[in-house]
């Protein structure tokens, strides 16, 4: 059973793609985003988030699911590919649709495909 718990900005780092960590983790720009993001969270990691991450990492150990590239802004977490239909934390995700959890709004965000950008951005909201 998922249950919120407490995080604090360094703890966001575990959640965002290798190359996110790699390029940003210890520079002011990626300080301060995770901070901010913390912030917006509440300080708090949701049981749903956390349900998705555990589902995900299944997913990819499974071949089900592809990381694709990492989203543009904080808190800078994976976006995937799904290889076949998939379920994860009660959102139905098909096949060949790219997804990623929205720590913004809480919920599992999929299309067919996400915009490309060049460079890392700054929180949307």
């Amino acid at each position: 059973m998922y249950r919120d718990r407490r995080i604090r900005p360094d703890d966001l780092w575990q959640i965002a793609a290798p190359s996110a960590r790699s390029e940003l983790r210890g520079t002011k720009f990626g300080t301060a985003e995770m901070e901010e993001m913390s912030e917006k969270m509440g300080g708090i990691l949701s049981a749903g988030a956390q349900q998705y991450l555990d589902e995900v990492k299944t997913a990819v150990t499974r071949g089900e699911a592809v990381m694709v590239l990492a989203m543009a802004n904080c808190p800078f977490e994976p976006l995937y590919r799904a290889q076949r239909s998939l379920t994860l934390a009660g959102a139905h995700i098909p096949a060949t649709h790219e997804f990623h959890w929205d720590f913004h709004r809480g919920h599992i965000d999929a299309k067919p495909r996400f915009t490309r950008v060049s460079d890392w951005q700054e929180c949307e909201e």
